[in-house]
């Protein structure tokens, strides 16, 4: 997988997204079945927008009363209504042909099981068929259809390194199909907002409480180590009574999480903020960004953090490592390591100037890795090796 990291890098920073289409590649097929919508399907709007701003073609097939469609079509994107009720639908499947033989996209870009089977089976009845493409951004405890996804689909996109060597080790797995796509990040629109206003409450609550700000912003599930970072910090605290920590998310875990707070006596240094709609300005007012996960395939917040020139915490665990430029970008620590992770928090503490500087130093080469340009360039560059192979 190095080696294939190392094929979509090789030419740096990607020229502006304003540049002419790769003249083999003029329409793109985006679908989507999940109903609800998370980083992978924002990743896939600012796709869409990037190809159509870039003067290529791009359209979502996703079930009409979701979420990933309404905003689509808020955004003016084209979108086109497939209920993707299982796998094998059969008005899915037929709905699902009729669009592709009348667009005739270049690609098919799926992103969940269901839309990626049915499209898998309407490209069939397609002359000449696009390329297909299937994105998996994480690897569950259920084992993949090992057998579909080498028969179905001409090329695997993972969003690391480390998710990708995860697949590959699979026993009947055909490594060849594997290609790493990393994320892209709008680092312009975060740069626009850094400077907006705060929620009023969360702003209302930093100024009454001064001091060293380390700030998550993740779903709140278990797998992103928000319980573990309670515990971690009420050592700190007792060393730092100025030191705060806020959550900034939503998801099945608040409840729990607010609960621990309390029953820590945590309140005056801890804030569940819930979901902060436009994060970049939380992340500018921060001493440090903390990722505790035990899994990530890679995670786009310590890479939106140090794009930011933010200083970084994380675990050492998934993709996280691909994220930092050069090992000085901020530090690994080692995941569910109270000992290891105190003594992290404790470095970033008292060295935050020289952590700062060196973030700052580190950001132009997390941008031009994490970049939207970067990503829609490749993307493109894989669909025109597909249809020439």
């Amino acid at each position: 997988m190095a080696a294939t990291v190392r094929q979509g890098l090789a030419g740096g920073l990607a020229p502006a997204l304003h540049m002419p289409p790769t003249p083999s590649v003029q329409k793109v097929l985006f679908t989507e079945s999940s109903p609800n919508v998370g980083g992978q399907e924002l990743q896939i709007l600012q796709q869409m927008q990037c190809l159509s701003d870039s003067g290529v073609e791009a359209r979502l097939l996703a079930p009409p009363s979701s979420g990933v469609a309404r905003l689509a079509m808020a955004r003016n994107l084209s979108v086109s209504a497939v209920d993707f009720r299982s796998a094998l639908d059969p008005q899915s499947v037929a709905r699902a042909v009729a669009i592709v033989r009348r667009w005739r996209p270049d690609a098919i870009v799926s992103h969940s099981s269901h839309d990626s089977y049915v499209c898998a089976l309407a490209a069939r009845f397609a002359r000449p068929r696009p390329v297909l493409i299937r994105v998996k951004t994480y690897q569950g405890a259920r084992r993949p259809r090992v057998w579909a996804l080498n028969r179905f689909f001409d090329k695997i996109l993972v969003p690391s390194v480390a998710l990708g060597t995860e697949l590959e080790r699979m026993d009947g797995f055909t490594p060849s199909s594997v290609d790493v796509l990393y994320p892209g990040i709008d680092f312009p629109a975060l740069d626009r907002d850094r400077t907006l206003p705060l929620p009023p409450e969360v702003e209302r609550w930093l100024e009454q409480r001064p001091g060293f700000l380390m700030v998550q912003a993740a779903m709140l599930r278990p797998e992103k180590g928000h319980l573990f970072m309670l515990e971690v910090l009420k050592e700190i605290f007792a060393e730092n009574p100025y030191a705060r920590y806020i959550v900034a998310g939503d998801g099945p875990m608040r409840s729990q999480i607010e609960d621990r707070v309390r029953s820590l006596d945590l309140h005056d240094h801890v804030l569940v903020a819930g979901l902060v709609s436009v994060v970049a300005p939380l992340l500018a007012r921060a001493d440090l960004v903390v990722a505790p996960s035990f899994t990530e395939p890679l995670g786009m917040l310590q890479a939106e953090a140090l794009g930011l020139g933010v200083p970084v915490l994380a675990s050492n665990v998934g993709g996280i490592p691909e994220s930092f430029a050069d090992s000085e970008a901020g530090i690994l620590a080692v995941a569910g390591s109270k000992e290891d992770w105190r003594r992290a928090l404790r470095r970033a503490h008292d060295d935050r100037a020289a952590l700062r500087a060196k973030a700052l130093a580190g950001a132009p080469s997390v941008r031009a890795r994490f970049s939207m340009t970067a990503n829609i360039q490749r993307l493109l560059e894989m669909i025109a090796a597909g249809r020439t192979s």
